[in-house]
């Protein structure tokens, strides 16, 4: 019976390094994501964005506000569910048809009495989706 011997060469693997992606400094409302790993004899590496749709209502809201358009810019923040309930729970409703201020908070009214009648449902609540 032969006896076998193994020499095995202990080398180093090369490690992973993320994708340098970088928007910072820009204004930009794409976040990078980047990863890296190095395992035993593997490495790799992975690059990715994300876009913040939040970051990108903002940006619309404040270019409609500068442009003049201080309604509009209002009705796209109203899109946000805490904007809505916020404005409703001030005393100053979101626009809605091309009405604001008290006629827009009888429109809202009339809406969920609407909606509460076609669906069949009982609530009586002023809230977003309740």
């Amino acid at each position: 019976m032969k006896l076998i011997i193994l020499r095995i060469k202990k080398t180093a693997v090369n490690s992973a390094s993320a994708p340098s992606m970088s928007v910072y400094g820009q204004d930009s409302c794409v976040v990078p994501l980047t990863a890296g790993v190095t395992l035993i004899g593997f490495s790799g590496s992975f690059g990715s964005y994300h876009l913040d749709l939040d970051c990108q209502r903002r940006k619309s809201v404040n270019m409609l506000f500068r442009l003049g358009m201080k309604v509009a810019s209002i009705s796209l923040a109203c899109q946000d569910e805490n904007i809505w309930k916020a404005m409703m729970n001030a005393g100053t409703p979101c626009p809605v048809d091309g009405l604001i201020g008290d006629k827009a908070k009888a429109r809202w009214i009339e809406k969920r009495k609407t909606e509460l009648k076609n669906t069949g449902d009982n609530k009586t609540s002023m809230t977003w989706n309740d």
